[in-house]
């Protein structure tokens, strides 16, 4: 379609005289110079054959002049059949002997645009091709334009029917949203370990139920980031020191650091726990901290066990040092005996692997000798054989050993 309109329309003149059609191309051409093709066809079946190759190479036939009176074709059926077969062409009439049934007939069934008498005038020729071709013009502009609103109607449609369906699976993803939102709160709420997030100006975005359980609203990690400075109740439960608020978990996390300690130490109810302390930032696309989370963990049990367990790997140290000098003394032992072994294996494999060579090596020399019979040859290939299977065997025996 695209090629069709880019090429100029066609307008094709039919007349069974040649005078004739060189005269109307001589008025056309004055009409309307280049803004049209001018095609010429001497009778009907040739103006048939014409605007089938004009279809095919996909031209526009703007509009058709014939005369009525043809040999071989009458001017009202002839334009019936273009009309059939090209219907947006418009349709001249050039004749002086139409009847008025063959003038109804090509108004009925070609399109007629006007009927020209003859012999015409070339005023009048000229304005009524020019005013049908430019009609023909705006059909095919308003024809466009239908075939593109209809387009864009249809386009509209699909963007409406894709809205509908985006909607719909919008508000699928919200109520899925919502429900995994739900279910995050109950499983982050019935986590064993205390869970607390930080907004990046310390200030406490969330709490689970284990964090307001281990802590109370005096712990420093319960308490907006901001107010630490100055605390004195967060000591390091290794070297019995205050944290400083530049070394605390949760602002080196803010500051965009993970870190994970074992060490804190706060009063909750009158007794000092040591808590694990897991703080992790949470990072925006532009990099920026916009969270800081911290998995805070009891580990008081912990910390007694280790120290429990320090004592008693003190105890074992003595132990396991005279036990290491009584095993050093049996891996020496044991050293001696592997030399030794290692010395009766080569000793073996020499002897065994000597005559045993010996023995493969006869045979093959005896083999070759033209004097054996053909059972000897056989009882020698025998011996060979059982030979290096016996070598294999040994082999093996002494890659175990």
């Amino acid at each position: 379609m695209a090629n069709k309109f880019m090429k100029k329309p066609v307008i094709v003149c039919i007349d069974d005289e040649p005078d004739v059609l060189k005269s109307l191309k001589i008025e056309l051409k004055k009409a309307i110079g280049d803004e049209c093709i001018i095609e010429t066809a001497e009778g009907g079946e040739d103006a048939l054959e014409l605007l089938a190759d004009l279809r095919a190479d996909e031209h526009e036939i703007a509009l058709v002049l014939s005369d009525y009176i043809m040999p071989d074709i009458k001017g009202d059926e002839l334009l019936r059949k273009i009309h059939e077969q090209s219907p947006d062409t418009l349709t001249i009439m050039l004749t002086g002997q139409a009847d008025l049934q063959a003038l109804s007939n090509s108004i009925k069934y070609a399109k007629l645009y006007r009927y020209i008498q003859k012999p015409w005038q070339d005023e009048d020729l000229q304005l009524t091709v020019v005013e049908a071709v430019h009609s023909y013009l705006q059909d095919q502009k308003l024809i466009i334009e239908t075939i593109k609103r209809k387009e864009a109607n249809e386009e509209l449609k699909r963007v409406n029917a894709e809205l509908e369906v985006v909607n719909a699976d919008l508000k699928l993803a919200n109520e899925e949203l919502s429900a995994s939102e739900s279910r995050l709160n109950q499983f982050l709420g019935g986590l064993p370990v205390g869970v607390s997030v930080y907004n990046p100006d310390g200030s406490i975005a969330y709490l689970n139920h284990a964090a307001h359980e281990l802590l109370d609203s005096q712990t420093v990690l319960a308490r907006n980031a901001q107010t630490w400075p100055g605390m004195d109740r967060s000591y390091n439960s290794e070297s019995d020191r205050l944290y400083f608020p530049e070394n605390f978990p949760i602002l080196r996390a803010l500051s965009g650091e993970f870190l994970k300690v074992d060490d804190v130490e706060i009063t909750q109810y009158g007794l000092i726990i040591t808590l694990e302390v897991t703080a992790t930032p949470i990072f925006d696309t532009s990099g920026n901290v916009v969270f800081a989370i911290a998995a805070i963990q009891d580990i008081s049990e912990r910390k007694e066990a280790e120290r429990v367990l320090a004592n008693y790997q003190r105890t074992l140290e003595a132990e396991i040092l005279e036990r290491t000098e009584q095993l050093q003394q049996a891996a020496l032992a044991a050293q001696a005996a592997n030399r030794a072994k290692s010395t009766f294996l080569a000793n073996m494999s020499h002897e065994l692997r000597t005559p045993l060579n010996a023995i493969l090596g006869f045979t093959q020399i005896v083999e070759s000798s033209p004097n054996l019979t053909t059972e000897d040859r056989d009882n020698i290939r025998i011996i060979h054989r059982s030979g290096e299977h016996l070598l294999t065997l040994i082999n093996q025996a002494l890659d175990l050993a």
